[in-house]
């Protein structure tokens, strides 16, 4: 999980209401359509803008964790799953 500190720096970029950091709330972006293959991620986060995004980025490069963008989540490819504690 994320620690707490960077979940409050989140919260701060984009607003409570837009980091989700529940279990229940970040299993549905745990997988996408790829059978077989999924990671639950530690939280997730909801931009409005892009400075708010160019923020998350930073602090991601500042606190060294990894960024997933994700669209509709219908991929067969994996590629809107987490990565394992990149």
């Amino acid at each position: 999980m994320l620690q707490e500190k960077i979940v409050r720096r989140l919260e701060e970029i984009v607003g409570k209401e837009n980091v989700q950091t529940g279990q229940e709330d970040r299993i549905a972006y745990s997988y996408d359509g790829t059978p077989l293959l999924e990671k639950l991620p530690e939280a997730v986060v909801f931009p409005e803008t892009a400075d708010q995004v160019a923020a998350i980025l930073q602090l991601a490069n500042e606190e060294r964790f990894a960024v997933v963008p994700r669209g509709s989540g219908t991929g067969l490819s994996g590629g809107a799953i987490p990565a394992e504690h990149s």
